[in-house]
């Protein structure tokens, strides 16, 4: 019996910069627009305790000789335990076979740096014309990302962040900190909406926390949290505007 190839985490990590992965994205996305991918709905399973959920994602670029299953966990008690609050690993197959051809055992880094720079660049494209600092909701590990990958492509250092508990708000301050990152907290959403003309969410939130009346004309909001049915980040009353 053949074994299948594993690739360790370490090795995806080096043989991958920033720079490579927004291309990869960047591309991905343009082959979406043009019809050249096939990638139907995800699949998720929700877990209710503790709270996880676990997306099984697929896709195929046309004419390529691979095609990929990734099952993606996300488990929001871990960081409790001291756990990443993601993980997962991605099944690369022969196109024309079906065979298996290795495992990445990414351990969900890819899912989130694939997350990072796809909300960095839709930040990029219809980011304002003048923006000073990124507004975040969230305080999680894509709120980080999320604010790393967008002000590096921007060329900014200045983040604004909103966050429900007080104590993961303290942490998020210090890890970004720790990286140079200058962050302000705004004690509610509508006080950062009136702080920032570009806004990112990042939370498994079921009901709406950005509202249409916080919101100033030509701001630009990412929302990045809202990634499968019962979830939702803005208000309905936005989208005609």
């Amino acid at each position: 019996m053949t074994t299948i190839p594993v690739i360790a985490l370490e090795t995806i990590q080096a043989s991958l910069t920033e720079a490579d992965i927004l291309d990869a994205v960047k591309g991905a996305l343009m082959a979406q627009a043009r019809g050249d991918v096939n990638s139907p709905p995800p699949g998720m399973l929700q877990l209710d305790n503790p709270d996880g959920e676990c997306h099984i994602k697929y896709g195929h670029l046309k004419g390529s000789d691979t095609f990929v299953i990734k099952i993606a966990c996300g488990f929001y008690e871990n960081p409790k335990m001291g756990l990443s609050a993601s993980s997962g690993m991605m099944v690369v197959f022969d196109a024309k076979t079906g065979v298996p051809v290795c495992i990445l055992d990414d351990k969900g880094w890819l899912t989130n740096a694939r997350t990072a720079a796809a909300g960095a660049l839709a930040a990029q494209a219809g980011a304002p014309p003048s923006v000073d600092r990124v507004g975040i909701i969230g305080t999680g590990e894509q709120a980080a990302l999320q604010a790393k990958w967008t002000c590096k492509l921007l060329g900014i250092k200045s983040v604004t962040v909103y966050g429900r508990t007080a104590s993961h708000v303290k942490d998020y301050v210090e890890r970004m900190a720790q990286d140079g990152f200058s962050v302000t907290i705004a004690p509610d959403i509508a006080t950062l909406m009136k702080s920032c003309n570009l806004v990112i969410t990042t939370t498994p939130s079921n009901a709406a926390l950005i509202m249409a009346d916080d919101v100033r004309p030509g701001t630009h909001i990412v929302a990045m949290g809202t990634d499968n049915p019962g979830k939702q980040e803005l208000d309905a009353a936005l989208f005609p505007r």
